[in-house]
């Protein structure tokens, strides 16, 4: 796969560098065949960065990075603060979607109260204990390695529910094997509930199309 890559993008003259991978055999056939491999995060004390999305490819986990900590903390939070902390963390795969998503919930709010992009946020807890979290959020970790080996069952289940403030969905693999059942994060999806009144029902009907 490797040598096809490189093949079809050097036709467009577009030279790809940086290879990685957590199979020691497969790193090493790369660089006995002059591909430009990048540092290993278990040889280097810089992780490995794709869209802000932090791999470990010696655990093969994936984190969220954040930058925000020191701005937050020496800026006056307005609706332009929050909605720029909001943007900031790079999430494809939503796995920080319980808490993103509640700044963005707040930020619903200062639209229907009429704030302005500068105006200072009432002295309330919400923005700052979510800032505060931010701390702890660093330190989540998701697995990327989904184990299939003596597994009686393997299914894809879809969760989703409603709220009067948020509709979501989360899909994972669901692994029955002799003596447990694991299930492991694959992605979700959220969107705020639109401020015109919409009934419970109806946005449990939307969760599926997220």
């Amino acid at each position: 796969m490797s040598k096809e890559a490189t093949s079809i993008l050097s036709e467009a003259s577009v030279n790809m560098r940086q290879w990685t991978m957590n199979s020691p055999s497969l790193f090493e056939m790369w660089r006995e065949n002059d591909l430009e491999c990048q540092q290993s995060s278990s040889d280097s004390d810089i992780p490995l960065k794709d869209l802000e999305l932090i791999w470990d490819n010696k655990k093969d986990t994936l984190k969220v990075a954040f930058n925000l900590l020191q701005h937050l903390s020496d800026t006056i939070p307005t609706k332009g603060v929050a909605l720029g902390a909001c943007s900031v963390p790079c999430d494809p795969l939503d796995i920080l979607r319980p808490f993103t998503v509640r700044i963005k919930i707040l930020i619903q709010k200062l639209w229907e109260n009429d704030f302005t992009w500068d105006e200072p946020l009432p002295p309330d807890k919400e923005f700052k204990e979510w800032a505060h979290e931010l701390t702890f959020v660093q330190d989540v970790v998701v697995p990327l390695h989904f184990s299939v080996m003596k597994t009686e069952l393997l299914e894809v289940d879809k969760s989703s529910g409603a709220s009067h403030k948020v509709h979501c969905s989360v899909d994972d693999f669901r692994m029955k094997h002799t003596n447990d059942v694991k299930a492991n994060f694959i992605v979700s999806k959220s969107r705020l509930t639109p401020l015109r009144t919409v009934t419970l029902p109806r946005l449990e009907c939307w969760d599926p199309w997220l």
